[in-house]
């Protein structure tokens, strides 16, 4: 069986945007892209069921699997039950898409400002993480927790409660290189002990590289010396989907074309992964 190797939705959303166009009125010319490119997985939201079903008919189009969902929650505030409801119902959409990862970045209390969440709101977060870990059980599905910046902050106490409140209802985790590696100061000493602590729990990835600090559009060997960590993931017998997650922002080269940036990620991941 192959090896998943998939893109995430996330960097489609701003090249489309800045086309002045919507990535999911594109999906079939943007199927079309990454499957030209050797990718066989796509990570997006089911947000809503007509979105579920246009998806499902492209992805079975371009012979593509839908490994996992991203799924958004809040989950410190007295409404969590509200928002595990929606994750739930994303997931059931995804799961006849051939999902079984669900992955999911509790909101911050703001993503512009630097505002910590309380113990108290840190405990609410965890008990709904354990409470959604154990619903997408019954339904056959994985909980995959993901984190941006934010929770690295003041010690990394919100990324280390979750994970580790969460050990006992099973909850896996989403290793986002590139987040984790800027929310610790750009530190690749911290990178690898993250791996060492909770590599075990990882069921996917989002992978993006940065050079000089900034976001590439291509996957190359740049800040992150992912050798170091992928040698830690074989440790570990991690085999789980490799979902590029590319991205643009202010001082990114933009590559000649998307094809471009998705076909040397592609040979990068395998040279880097797969050898």
């Amino acid at each position: 069986m192959s090896r998943i190797i998939g893109a995430q939705a996330f960097h489609w959303s701003q090249y489309y945007y800045d086309l002045n166009k919507n990535y999911r009125e594109n999906l079939d010319e943007l199927f079309s892209t990454i499957s030209g490119a050797g990718l066989n997985a796509w990570e997006d939201s089911t947000d809503s069921e007509e979105y579920a079903e246009q998806l499902g008919l492209l992805l079975r189009k371009h012979d593509l699997k839908l490994p996992s969902i991203y799924a958004n929650s809040t989950l410190h505030t007295d409404e969590w039950e509200e928002s595990i409801s929606s994750v739930l119902q994303q997931a059931k959409w995804a799961k006849a898409l051939g999902a079984s990862i669900v992955v999911s970045n509790p909101n911050p209390i703001s993503w512009s400002d630097p505002v910590d969440k309380t113990d108290e709101q840190l405990r609410t977060q965890a008990h709904a993480l354990n409470v959604l870990t154990k619903e997408l059980d019954s339904l056959g599905m994985t909980m995959a927790y993901h984190t941006h910046a934010p929770e690295m902050r003041q010690g990394a106490r919100e990324f280390h409660h979750m994970l580790l409140a969460t050990r006992e209802s099973g909850m896996k985790f989403c290793l986002d290189f590139q987040w984790l590696h800027r929310g610790t100061g750009n530190s690749q000493v911290a990178l690898e002990d993250l791996i060492e602590l909770y590599g075990d729990r990882v069921v996917t990835t989002h992978i993006r590289q940065t050079n000089n600090g900034i976001w590439s559009e291509s996957l190359n060997d740049g800040d992150i010396d992912y050798g170091r960590l992928v040698s830690k993931l074989n440790v570990l017998g991690y085999e789980g989907p490799l979902i590029i997650e590319n991205a643009r922002e202010e001082g990114t080269t933009i590559a000649p074309s998307m094809l471009a940036a998705y076909s040397d990620s592609k040979m990068w991941v395998d040279s880097t992964f797969l050898k």
